[in-house]
Order: C-alpha cells, then structure tokens, then sequence
C-alpha cells in the first residue's frame, strides 16, 4: 500500500515514498510509515487503512485507505492422488457398445479441484465416476466447481459410444399361397390370377425398442402363381443393415373343368371315295387361373382324321399351366367300313400271247395279284385253288381270268378281270424228208400222247359261255395218258405245264 501524500502550511509536501519533500513548510509526521507497511499481507476481501498526520504543534488529520484484495485465479483439476490415468478435461474417449446392449461401461477416477483460497462443494454429473453405462451416441460429462470468489472452472469431457451391433430381421423362411378355386363343376363363376401372399417379420436392434423393416414385396401383396424372392431390409440409427430373404410361392392345385363332353357314341360311315374320317367337337374346358388349358386327346387325334373300322376310345385331357389335370373327358367312336378292297397288280390291259410251236397253247405270266382291305388285311382271290396260276399253258383263243375278293372288314368285293389271248401264228410247214415225217408222226395209239401234245401239270377245262368257245372253265390236275406216242419224243416241262417234245 502506498503511503498518502500530506501537506501543511507550514511543513514540506511528500508526494511519494521515493520523492524528495519539498520544503515549504514545517514538518508533518505521518503513521503508519513506509517501513511499516512494507510486508504486510491482506486478507482476501477490504481492509481499511488508517493514516494519521501530525505536525509539530500537534494537530492531528486523519484519513482511511481501503485495500481490496480481489481472487482472480481459477481452481485447478487434477487427478487424485496415487492415480495413474491422464486427466480427462477437454479429452474424448471412444468406446463401443456391448453385445446385445446399447451402452459401454466405463469408469474413471474422479477429477480433484483446488483453489488457491477455497473451493465451495463441486457440481458433479450424473454419471457417476465409479462406472456407467454409457448410450451410444455423444454424452457429454461436465463437472463445475466455484470458489470463495465465484471464480468458475469445469472439467468437461466426451464419451462417445459407437454402436458396432447390426440390427437383426427374422421372418418367414418359406411361404406358400394357394390360388383360389372360384370355378364350379359346371365351368361357371369368376376366375382368379392372383392369391394373397402374407408373412410376418421380427426386426430387432440393441438401440431401438421398435426397429422398423421395409420389404420389395409388402405382406398382403397379391401375385400370380409362380416363385418370389421377397427381400426385408432393416436399418439401424447407425446405419448397419440387414436382411431376410423369403421364398414365396403361389400354386394353383385346381383343375381345369370341362364345359362339355359327347355323352353318346359317335359312328362314322367309310364309304368308297371318303376323304375324311369321324367328326366331333373338341371339349372346352375352363380353369380357375383365368388362362386357357391345353385341351389334348391321348393319341394326338383330331377331328376328321382317318381310323380303321371298329370302336374307338376317344379321350381328352385338359392341363392348366400348373399341371393340373381335369377327369377325363371320355367318348367312343365306331367306325363302319363300306369300303372295297384294293386289288394290287391286277393288269391294266389283255395279255396276249402267241401259241408254241407246234401246239394250240401258250404259256401266260403276270405279277401275283392280291388286294387288302381297310384294315390293311392281306386277302386271296376265292376259290384261288381253281383260278389260273401264273405260268400256265393257256389254250389258243380269248380266255377271260377274274379274281374276286371280299374285304374281311366291310364283306365287299372287287374283282381283277383281264384275258389272256393265245394267237396261233404258226404257219403249216410242207415235210422234206422222210425221217421227218417219221419224227413227228405217232408210232403208237391208244394210251399214249399226240407230239406237242400235254402230258402233265396242271388242265384248264374248257366251256361254252355265252356261245363262245375256249372259255376257261376250272383249274385241274392232268390226268390223261403221259406217255409219248414217239419214242423221239419226251414228256417233259414244269409243274404247270408239260407236254410230249423232242428229246434234247
């Protein structure tokens, strides 16, 4: 504290401790003096400081200093004794989160304030120092304290937690809706493409009581049948994500209905010349996905197509794209046949042939004739044991050949008719020598063969019919003499036909 100057009328003037006094006057005595206030200590707060003047006739003047020691220092944080972990103040600590909770234990040593004059009773956080579960997120831990002279310091530092736990999602794994059966038996009511498809999801998180999740395909979604993959997403505040995948399925286990089914036999007439066969309506069918079934018949045969004579089980199926099959529409077919046979290789005009030397017959070929009829049955000519063969000897003159065959299916017939004409182009040779006359004259009579005469194979009877001659009646075994009349000649050929000829 500085001394306060004095002054008298007749003493000198001391403006400082360190100034010279000016003599103007008589001298004053001041107290306390300089010396004694060197040193002096004052509390915090006013201290008042009386200074008494006097001069040397012992007038006495009087005046007070107020000294004011004001506490400008803030309280200092430190940690407590013996501790070894660094200050907390104006640090961030980072921590993560529990498994399955969304908090961090942590705990610390309690932060020590110090003042140089006193320190009033701190304000401490909430969390308390010995260990708190933290929230994920910024919490932010303050402690305050005041001095005696209101001088504030805090010791504020951050924790924050980071949710490292990913939210979870169960549903569903696997579900299955049924197409809704809206047809009747009769094929009437309304058709549906579509079933509802519904699951249930359970979202979960270790920070959130109410954790929400989103899907590609809402519940409740109608869909037509086929397969789904739904996906459920659910994120959490943290932006951890995680899903569910769903199989979906909608099946349609209804099947098609008939509109209509022939009740009663169907018959078909093949007549000569028909290009078509049976004629029916397709059954209709109706299913309860809105989309048309295939309509199918079990062996692919349709209206109009060919069939052989007979009873014929006509059966139809109707299959939706499901599978499902409706009961089978089944209706008979009877197919009668009025139909000819079909004769093969019957010859298209007379086979004419010159007769062999020296006789009155020729032999005949043609390929062998048969026919078939509708159901592709390989017929014989009747009575073919009496018809001509192919190969036979056949007399000189027109002779008529028919073969006739009845269908085993229909009982009709057709016939082959074609004649086999023998003309006798031989002219009469005159004989030159005698030996001649001797060879082909007969030797013997009776039962013996003329020269080129037949003696063996098979006989073509002849008849009149209608006054003609050379007709041919049936065919039988020779049975006349087979001996020649000439011992140069022989009786020789085949199984059809032989006759007495020179001997080679």
């Amino acid at each position: 504290i500085i001394q306060p100057p004095t002054i008298d009328n007749t003493g000198s003037y001391n403006p400082s401790k360190s100034g010279t006094p000016e003599e103007f006057g008589r001298e004053v005595s001041v107290t306390p003096t300089i010396e004694e206030l060197e040193g002096i200590t004052y509390a915090i707060g006013t201290t008042n400081v009386e200074f008494t003047a006097k001069d040397k006739y012992g007038r006495v003047n009087s005046c007070v200093v107020p000294v004011v020691v004001e506490d400008t220092e803030l309280p200092q944080w430190s940690q407590p004794a013996g501790s070894t972990s660094p200050l907390l103040c104006g640090s961030i600590i980072k921590l993560q989160t529990e498994k399955d909770k969304c908090t961090a234990f942590f705990k610390y040593a309690l932060p020590i304030a110090t003042d140089n004059c006193k320190v009033l009773t701190p304000q401490t956080p909430s969390h308390p120092a010995e260990g708190f579960n933290y929230p994920a997120g910024m919490t932010v831990v303050e402690y305050k304290v005041l001095d005696s002279a209101a001088n504030a310091a805090k010791c504020e530092f951050h924790i924050d937690v980071k949710d490292i736990q990913a939210p979870t999602i169960t549903c569903d794994p696997e579900v299955i809706s049924v197409l809704p059966n809206n047809i009747g038996i009769d094929g009437k009511g309304q058709c549906t493409d579509k079933a509802m498809v519904n699951y249930k999801c359970v979202a979960a998180d270790n920070c959130e009581d109410k954790q929400t999740f989103s899907c590609n395909i809402p519940t409740g979604s109608q869909l037509g049948v086929g397969s789904y993959k739904i996906t459920c997403d659910t994120t959490d505040q943290a932006g951890h994500k995680s899903s569910f995948t769903i199989d979906a399925k909608v099946d349609d286990r209804s099947p098609p209905v008939f509109l209509s089914c022939p009740s009663a036999p169907i018959t078909h007439t093949i007549m000569d010349g028909d290009s078509f066969g049976p004629m029916w309506q397709i059954p209709k069918a109706v299913d309860n996905s809105c989309e048309p079934p295939t309509v199918s018949e079990s062996k692919n045969r349709k209206p109009g197509d060919f069939m052989s004579p007979g009873s014929h089980q006509i059966t139809y199926t109707a299959t939706d794209k499901s599978g499902n099959s409706a009961p089978e529409c089944t209706f008979l077919v009877t197919v009668i046949d009025h139909r000819a046979p079909t004769i093969n290789n019957c010859p298209t005009k007379n086979i004419v042939v010159a007769a062999d030397m020296h006789a009155t017959v020729a032999r005949a070929t043609w390929t062998a004739i048969n026919a078939t009829d509708t159901n592709g049955n390989l017929l014989v000519a009747q009575n073919i044991d009496k018809l001509p063969k192919s190969g036979m000897h056949f007399h000189v003159g027109i002779n008529p050949v028919e073969f006739k065959f009845k269908s085993l299916v229909s009982g009709k017939e057709s016939s082959c008719q074609f004649s086999v004409i023998v003309n006798d182009a031989e002219r009469p040779v005159p004989l030159k020598q005698a030996t001649d006359t001797s060879m082909f004259k007969c030797t013997k009579s009776g039962e013996y063969v003329k020269n080129h005469r037949q003696c063996g194979g098979l006989f073509l009877t002849l008849k009149s019919r209608n006054g003609h001659l050379n007709n041919l009646g049936d065919v039988v075994p020779y049975s006349g003499p087979v001996r020649c009349c000439n011992d140069n000649f022989e009786c020789r050929g085949d199984d059809m036909y032989k006759a007495c000829l020179p001997k080679v």
